[in-house]
């Protein structure tokens, strides 16, 4: 499934494991913060790896 937000991924800035209870919610904490500062950053789920991943993506 495409990103409604980037074209592509240029910068992964943290990973947090799915299995981890808090895992989407500290991977939307980190993503609000580099907003705060700036940088368009947003969450994707990586099936694949099982993981949550803050990135800062190419806008659409």
């Amino acid at each position: 499934m495409a990103c409604p937000q980037c074209s592509r991924v240029l910068q992964v800035l943290d990973r947090f494991p799915a299995g981890d209870t808090r895992g989407d919610l500290k991977a939307s904490h980190i993503a609000a913060e580099a907003r705060q500062n700036g940088q368009p950053a947003h969450v994707h789920y990586s099936p694949t790896r099982d993981e949550y991943v803050v990135v800062i993506g190419e806008q659409r």
